[in-house]
């Protein structure tokens, strides 16, 4: 399947080097990679949010509210993803 499209970057245009068809690949695998990676980091970063009883999109505090959405920017959440220890620990 690589070789496949390999041969296809090499005959669409470029110059017809092993040099083209690398860059091409990098490109693509690490534009795939940086992906990826961003929304592991997005996904994490909004879970430790909701863990610390805060909004995971705008830091909006959660705690006792009505229903379980952000009155803020109204994105709803699961109010099991709250830690309560830390829930408790903002209200003294």
């Amino acid at each position: 399947m690589i070789v496949d499209l390999v041969r296809l970057l090499r005959y669409s245009g470029g110059d017809g080097t092993w040099e083209t068809a690398a860059s091409a690949l990098m490109l693509a695998f690490g534009g795939i990679y940086g992906m990826i990676l961003y929304r592991v980091t997005r996904s994490y970063v909004r879970h430790r949010r909701y863990r610390r009883g805060v909004c995971g999109v705008c830091r909006y505090s959660l705690r006792s509210l009505p229903e379980p959405r952000c009155p803020e920017c109204g994105t709803a959440f699961d109010p099991e993803w709250l830690d309560d220890r830390s829930v408790e620990a903002q209200g003294d």
